[in-house]
């Protein structure tokens, strides 16, 4: 039970450090041991919140669902994918065939989108361990990687 706390809190802190959180509304944090691991946005609008000379507005409300990985500890965090390029890693697991010093995970991210949207990738991250690179497959992952050691260089 206290590692569980731990894992939700320690998400909560990634959340905190790449997405952003509503003013008004919550956001929770589920562990999952399935594949299923997302983000879901409720979106209401209350007219109560405000008073005063705001009394004609409504205030928009944002309920945040984040499900991760039971293992988010171990997949995620261990390996350094947990803000990887400014997106949420929810779940990761390492895939065969990198070339020598480069690691690729199948991972599922989030990424903040327009306003409090966030939107849930599903792809490849390939990193070096300074760089990361999210693509939809393992060779544009790789591609994309060397592209940016080559401009760092």
């Amino acid at each position: 039970m206290e590692d569980m706390k731990n894992t939700k809190k320690q998400i909560a802190d990634a959340y905190r450090d790449c997405l952003r959180h509503p003013a008004y509304g919550s956001v929770k944090f589920h562990l999952t041991s399935t594949p299923k691991v997302g983000v879901k946005t409720k979106h209401t609008r209350d007219w109560d919140v405000y008073c005063g000379e705001f009394k004609g507005w409504a205030a928009n409300i944002y309920n945040i669902s984040v499900t991760a990985s039971m293992q988010w500890v171990e997949r995620v965090l261990e390996t350094g994918l947990a803000t990887a390029d400014g997106m949420l890693t929810l779940d990761a697991t390492p895939e065969d065939g990198a070339p020598e010093g480069i690691s690729m995970y199948s991972a599922t991210c989030a990424q903040q989108g327009r306003g409090y949207k966030i939107r849930v990738n599903r792809g490849i991250i390939a990193t070096d361990g300074v760089y990361y690179h999210h693509a939809d497959t393992a060779k544009k992952a790789l591609s994309g990687l060397q592209n940016k050691q080559r401009r760092a260089a």
